[in-house]
């Protein structure tokens, strides 16, 4: 039995990112570096000017994931507490051979620590939702 489930397809996974991060990290640098080198800079700003667009565009792009990553271990946390919630109300359901006070208990378990976890994520997406929009207007 493999204990870490599908082996292959994990090392597939990460040959995949350890080529496609550096292949993006490389475009993006030939970009930069490529960025109007046909025109003159006759301010002498062009350098800083692309380094805030590559800083601006790796900024935006963790806010977009961070952002995500946020819903979704809300969206997880509080599936598995309403699961707690359903262990807690039938025991004899969701645990067939196992007492029905212990899975009870668990269930109290999952529910408080898992409800917790999406109440604090949301909160913390909410919270930075409201920080863009304040600064944004």
């Amino acid at each position: 039995m493999d204990v870490f489930g599908d082996t292959e397809g994990g090392l597939n996974a990460l040959l995949v990112t350890l080529v496609a991060v550096p292949l993006g990290v490389l475009v993006l640098a030939v970009i930069i570096l490529a960025a109007g080198r046909g025109e003159p800079d006759t301010t002498g700003r062009r350098a800083f000017a692309v380094y805030l667009a590559a800083v601006n565009f790796v900024a935006i792009f963790t806010l977009v994931f961070a952002s995500f990553a946020a819903v979704l271990v809300a969206l997880f946390a509080l599936g598995v507490g309403a699961y707690g919630v359903f262990r807690t109300l039938a025991p004899g359901v969701t645990g067939e051979f196992t007492p029905r006070h212990l899975e009870r208990q668990e269930g109290v378990a999952q529910l408080i620590s898992q409800a917790w976890l999406g109440l604090v994520a949301l909160y913390v997406f909410v919270r930075a939702w409201r920080e863009v929009a304040a600064d944004a207007a």
